[in-house]
């Protein structure tokens, strides 16, 4: 297998992860579609499947297994120190375009009073989750905040799926740090499995999406040990996919219950972390998934991923709960919930095309400059300093 195929298909396991959150942010409209007189129903069949599969939260769990994965590819090559430090230079610089943009964004849609979700959930009635999703005052100058400093700092009121970012960010330079001094130590594995420990334990929730990165990382580190790839998948799609309906859930919640066994992360994380991890094992090291999700098309959607994942929920807010209201009428409540869903991802897909071409390949350009410049300049002073006398 050559390293171009396996980026390919990491990039398409990205981008299928960032596309089931968009749908999972509109598990609304699809209650609608299997409701009644156009009110929302979290019962039967096909809504139970619907949140198994589309379930936003095991796509996060693996957005962070595969970045502790990725941050450490060109540095797992020849240990170069120099790869470490211009990484955690640009990390910030990468992220922070994207993140502004979507902010101000979701903020000038407001200024429009293009948002319906208040009245989109006074007639599907599912709940405050569509009714919250987005302040019901909005300004620039906050917006402006929230964009450059006040999202990493867990203030992301204005777009809320921004409260993995701060995550990123933290989880990805504290990995950059360990890597950069036990990286190519034997006991490097030792070292990840007590810092995970330790954050399971002392953390809990917050801790187990840390430990991703950290646990992530050993899947390149020890890529030579491969163990039937197949069977991690058809593992971690089961654990990812369990939710507080699920049978197995319950099973696992009652035995731990009635044995006095308590966890120290929620156990519906546990799993979703648990299972992201054996899918990306079992992902970086299969034949099949490679010729499945290097396809062109999924390489594609995993460019934009980023993209697609900052900017959709100003659309579920504004075009999809007005699409919704202005056809209800016409077409009935079960396909305008239907067409909201796959009107929406459209337009949120060719919007993160548009994104990522524009804001984030510029970005990623713009950050490894600076973070190069910044190298060149310590190389320079070194330098200098190493021709000097000794006092």
């Amino acid at each position: 297998m050559t390293k171009h195929i396996r980026f390919n298909h990491l990039d398409g396991l990205r981008g299928i992860a960032a596309l089931l959150v968009v749908f999972s942010h509109m598990q609304q409209f699809f209650g609608v579609a299997m409701g009644d007189d156009g009110k929302f129903t979290n019962e039967g069949t096909l809504y139970s499947l619907y949140r198994m599969f589309f379930n936003g939260n095991f796509s996060v769990c693996v957005f962070f297994a595969l970045s502790g994965l990725a941050l450490l590819v060109a540095f797992d090559r020849n240990y170069d120190m120099a790869v470490i430090r211009t990484s955690v230079t640009k990390r910030y610089l990468r992220l922070t375009p994207l993140v502004f943009v979507s902010v101000i964004f979701c903020t000038v849609l407001f200024s429009l009073d293009a948002y319906r979700f208040v009245q989109a959930n006074e007639v599907i009635q599912s709940g405050k989750w569509l009714n919250t999703v987005f302040p019901k005052e909005m300004n620039y100058q906050e917006a402006i905040y929230q964009g450059v400093i006040g999202a990493y700092a867990g203030d992301f009121s204005y777009n809320g799926v921004l409260w993995t970012i701060s995550k990123e960010l933290i989880g990805s330079i504290f990995l950059l740090g360990l890597a950069g001094i036990f990286y190519k130590e034997k006991y490097y594995g030792v070292i990840v499995l007590i810092i995970s420990i330790y954050l399971w334990v002392f953390h809990s929730n917050e801790g187990a999406y840390y430990s991703l990165f950290f646990l992530g990382s050993l899947i390149l580190r020890y890529k030579k040990t491969s163990l039937c790839p197949s069977l991690f998948i058809a593992a971690g799609l089961f654990l990812g996919v369990q939710n507080e309906y699920s049978s197995f859930f319950l099973w696992c919640y009652h035995s731990l219950k009635d044995n006095g066994i308590g966890t120290y992360v929620e156990l519906g994380l546990s799993m979703r972390c648990i299972g992201a991890l054996f899918l990306v094992y079992g992902v970086f090291h299969s034949e099949k998934a490679a010729s499945v999700l290097g396809c062109k098309p999924l390489k594609c959607l995993g460019d934009i991923s980023f993209s697609l994942y900052v900017i959709h929920l100003a659309f579920v807010g504004s075009f999809a709960c007005w699409f919704f209201l202005a056809m209800q009428d016409v077409i009935g409540f079960k396909l305008s919930g239907m067409l909201a869903i796959i009107l929406t991802t459209l337009i949120s897909v060719v919007v993160s095309h548009l994104l990522w071409r524009w804001i984030d390949i510029p970005s990623q350009k713009y950050a490894s400059f600076i973070a190069k410049k910044i190298e060149n300049k310590k190389h320079v002073v070194v330098s200098e300093n190493s021709e000097l006398p000794n006092s």
